[in-house]
Parts: C-alpha cells; sequence; structure tokens
C-alpha cells in the first residue's frame, strides 16, 4: 500500500537527517513524502528546515571565503 511506502520513506528520511543534520535534501524530500501523505503541517515545517539549512550553508560559503 502506498501508506507502508510512505512510512517507510518518512523513517529513511528521518534517519538520513539523523545521520547529516544538515543536508538541505533531505528535510526537503521528507517534506515530499508529508505532502503525499497528507501531513501538510509537517511538511511546512521540513521546507522551512530544509531552506534554513541552504541558508545556513550560503552564509558559512560566504565566511569561509573572506
Amino acid at each position: 500500500s502506498d501508506e507502508g511506502k510512505f512510512k517507510e520513506a518518512l523513517k529513511l528520511f528521518t534517519k538520513a537527517i539523523g545521520l547529516e543534520p544538515k543536508d538541505s535534501k533531505s528535510y526537503f524530500n521528507r517534506a515530499t513524502v508529508k505532502i503525499d501523505s497528507g501531513d501538510i503541517q509537517g511538511a511546512r515545517a521540513d521546507f522551512a528546515l530544509s531552506e534554513s539549512c541552504v541558508n545556513n550553508g550560503i552564509r558559512l560559503k560566504k565566511l569561509e571565503d573572506d
């Protein structure tokens, strides 16, 4: 069933985030799965975390370049 696939995908992306918490792609992908499973609020939170990771990465890159 799709529900089982969503649960497995959520579990895997959550594990990936645990291993690499600054990886924006894992938050983005988990947000996409949450949308598909109907968890709109959870998806919004993950999209915000994904954006935060990207923005922090840009700031860190600028600091390293200075």
